[in-house]
């Protein structure tokens, strides 16, 4: 422990900052837990911006503009991370939380969880120069304090949390218009890290431009079972024909987290069975799987009982015992459905899944009652974070650029095998408009640092010629849009630009 019992004035003129140090010294090296205590007097405590610094130049601020007009509310405060032991749920003020307290004039908080976390010192040497520094930032109102330290130290090093290290900045030439497949060095951690992922994967095809990439600790994961019902309904099914298919049902799950198994409970009355199609579909709206197909012969129901979701349920379940093409109407129980819904598995579990019957034949009808989902799904809690990014870029060789009206050329030959992706690709940017029209040119004559001759024919929306001069520094190009019969012409004879320079080889 440690204090400074000598007050100090802050002031409601002048110099707005002051501050006050506790040395710290023959405690152990490693910090497990520190508490602050302030006793400050002082008249409209939402003036006071409090920040307490570490020997090793670590800064947590305990409140900024808080306490309202009331006066002497930090005048005996402990600021403590374990001040706030829970939230409320449903969520209200958090008389815990300095930003939330709902604070009484000239009535000190006992305990408070500081604006930043006092945790941010942990693991480092508390030994040496601790200060407490309070600014005033309005005028009218001064005061005075004094403060304290209580730190707790661990007989081992403590491991900070997780940090996760990203690679540097990727820079990569573009093998195509449409960018280049980037693979990159993995992130390294230090601390106790779990698993951690990158978005755009390393590998993937990075578009022409910067992407910043996100790499993601998986700080913890949760698998969490919940049933998701449709409630009691009466949603006719049809016969036969296009007239046949059952306004589709669905039912939207807020729940985040990766699909690892669905079950799929139905309740609902048919004349026929074997009439019926029904199909599943996850919320990305492509994934689905058709569980039952013309089954149960001329048998009717699925399920039996009432005629809502307290009656007995037919349930497609991966894990059952008996395909639902070996069961009989009405299918009490739970069956293999006709297609795996494995296939739902890795997929996201939030958002509208949609049920879909449809009677393939005459003469019979029925009424869907109720249906539920059973969704097993994995919700991974994210922990720490870094950003880098990854720029492709297009290797042009040259630049033309009109002077008058700021158009511009650039294109690509010697930067790119003959042959390749990028042989030849050019792009017109027109200043006017700030349209960009590109090709890939189909006649290339090319002098190596001395001239160009490209023309572009075979595209159906445009047509390109260009004639570069590098010694002279000179361009001539036209590009003509087919769709709206539009051309646009570049001519640039400013020997004096460099612009127009030899290329890049």
């Amino acid at each position: 422990m440690g204090a400074n019992n000598t007050p100090v004035t802050i002031p409601s003129t002048g110099t707005p900052v002051v501050t006050s140090t506790i040395v710290i010294a023959g405690a152990g090296t490693s910090i497990l837990d520190v508490n602050a205590l302030t006793n400050i007097t002082h008249t409209f405590n939402s003036d006071l911006d409090v920040t307490l610094t570490s020997p090793a130049g670590t800064v947590v601020t305990l409140t900024t503009d808080n306490g309202s007009s009331f006066d002497n509310v930090f005048n005996g405060t402990t600021w403590d991370d374990d001040a706030d032991p829970d939230t409320q749920v449903p969520y209200t003020a958090n008389q815990n939380e300095v930003t939330e307290h709902t604070y009484v004039d000239l009535t000190p908080v006992p305990t408070l969880l500081p604006e930043e976390p006092l945790g941010a010192f942990i693991g480092e040497n508390p030994n040496g120069t601790w200060t407490l520094t309070i600014s005033d930032d309005a005028g009218g109102d001064g005061g005075a304090f004094t403060w304290g330290l209580t730190i707790t130290t661990a007989m081992c090093a403590v491991v900070q949390g997780c940090q996760v290290i990203c690679p540097p900045a990727q820079n990569v030439t573009a093998t195509s218009p449409t960018g280049a497949v980037v693979n990159y060095p993995a992130p390294t951690t230090t601390g106790n890290c779990g698993v951690v992922t990158c978005a755009p994967a390393s590998g993937t095809l990075f578009p022409v431009g910067t992407t910043n990439v996100t790499c993601t600790e998986i700080a913890s994961s949760t698998t969490t079972t919940t049933t998701y019902s449709s409630g009691n309904v009466a949603v006719p099914i049809p016969a036969t024909g296009t007239s046949g298919m059952m306004t589709p049902q669905t039912i939207t799950v807020p729940d985040a987290g990766t699909v690892t198994d669905v079950n799929l409970g139905i309740r609902l009355d048919h004349t026929f069975d074997a009439d019926l199609e029904i199909t599943l579909v996850a919320p990305n709206g492509t994934t689905s799987v058709l569980v039952m197909d013309d089954n149960g012969s001329g048998g009717d129901n699925l399920g039996s009982g009432s005629a809502d979701c307290a009656g007995t349920k037919t349930v497609f379940d991966q894990q059952a015992q008996t395909s639902i093409a070996d069961g009989t109407a009405p299918f009490d129980g739970s069956f293999i459905p006709l297609n795996s819904l494995a296939t739902f598995n890795g997929t996201p579990a939030a958002g509208t899944w949609t049920l879909r019957i449809n009677d393939d034949a005459g003469g019979d009808v029925g009424t869907l009652f109720c249906w539920e989902l059973q969704i097993t799904r994995n919700a991974s809690v994210a922990g720490a974070t870094c950003t880098f990014p990854v720029t492709v870029s297009i290797p042009f060789d040259g630049c033309c650029v009109d002077d008058a009206s700021g158009d511009t050329f650039r294109s690509v030959v010697a930067g790119a095998t003959p042959g390749s992706a990028l042989y030849g690709f050019w792009e017109y940017h027109v200043a006017a408009t700030g349209e960009t029209f590109t090709g890939t040119a189909n006649y290339i004559a090319y002098r190596p640092g001395l001239s160009l001759v490209m023309r572009d024919t075979d595209d159906v929306h445009v047509a390109m010629y260009a004639q570069i001069d590098y010694i002279r520094k000179t361009c001539l190009v036209q590009v003509t849009d087919r769709t709206t019969g539009r051309t646009f012409t570049l001519r640039d004879r400013n020997t004096a630009n460099s612009t127009c320079g030899a290329p890049q080889m």
